[in-house]
């Protein structure tokens, strides 16, 4: 009897590891990585642009779960990481710029020390490029709401070449976005002037301002004041030292010791449309910098 049996039993055992080598290996490792119920599905548009010229193209867009700043990576995706990391390590003269994007019926809070959801999805993609031998600072990030007929796309990647400005061009200033260098839009300022209120993501980033600091207090901090273009360069550049300087007290009041630098670029260093009201609104805002 067990003569008998010994053959359907190790053509079982075949037939099972068969099965799990093709959906594991074969399948792009559909066993061992799975998306999660409410991640966006996978698509293959996601693609590496220089400039307008495509470099990589036909991969899977990255999944985030609903209100999640952590993709679900499968194999697909590790891949592009990889191969959009030694593209920037063949070009360390060449700067990277992810925008992560956010559904409508997602949140729209800020999310920690990041203005919203979308840009801190984009700083966890840039956290794994850094891992793979990218420096941060060579890597811009920026967050958007999802206005596509397309819900599945969740990021983008655009790479600048300094070169490649076209005569007469002028492009946008690229924004960090990093606790060592990062923007504020939630600080607001009354029009023409200097009083602000704080916002949630401001005063997350400066209650960790605070003890960063005091555990490093030989560092530097500038901050830096931006404005739009809605009056002269002269009264903007004006108009953004005063900005920054209002800042710099309230960080002093908040028991900042370390030296703090104010300064202004005015309306000279735009990071969206200059023409519209939103990309003014974008324009108008405070930088922090930790030299």
């Amino acid at each position: 009897m067990m003569k008998t049996w010994w053959p359907l039993l190790i053509f079982a055992v075949w037939g099972l590891f068969s099965r799990y080598i093709y959906v594991c290996f074969l399948r792009d490792n559909q066993c061992c990585e799975t998306r999660s119920v409410g991640a966006l599905p996978q698509t293959n548009n996601l693609s590496l642009i220089l400039d307008g010229k495509t470099l990589l193209d036909g991969y899977d867009q990255f999944a985030f779960a609903t209100n999640n700043v952590a993709p679900e990576l499968v194999a697909n995706n590790k891949e592009f990481l990889e191969k959009t990391a030694a593209y920037l390590k063949l070009h360390p003269d060449q700067n990277l710029t992810i925008t992560g994007y956010y559904k409508p019926d997602e949140s729209q809070e800020s999310v920690g020390i990041y203005e919203n959801l979308g840009i801190a999805r984009a700083a966890t993609v840039r956290t794994m490029l850094v891992e793979r031998g990218i420096p941060e600072l060579s890597m811009q990030i920026d967050g958007k709401r999802l206005e596509s007929t397309d819900p599945t796309q969740s990021l983008t990647f655009d790479i600048t070449h300094p070169d490649m400005v076209a005569e007469g061009e002028t492009r946008a200033a690229p924004e960090q976005n990093s606790f060592f260098d990062i923007n504020f839009r939630d600080v607001s300022f009354e029009v023409a002037s200097a009083q602000f209120t704080t916002g949630t993501q401001f005063d997350t980033y400066a209650d960790s301002l605070v003890t960063y600091c005091t555990a490093n207090p030989a560092k530097t901090i500038e901050v830096v004041g931006h404005t739009d273009i809605t009056s002269s360069e002269a009264s903007n550049l004006k108009l953004g030292q005063k900005r920054a300087e209002a800042v710099r007290a309230y960080l002093k009041k908040m028991g900042i010791k370390n030296n703090i630098k104010a300064s202004s670029k005015g309306e000279t260093e735009p990071v969206d449309n200059t023409n519209t009201e939103a990309g003014n609104q974008r324009n108008r805002r405070v930088q922090i910098r930790i030299e």
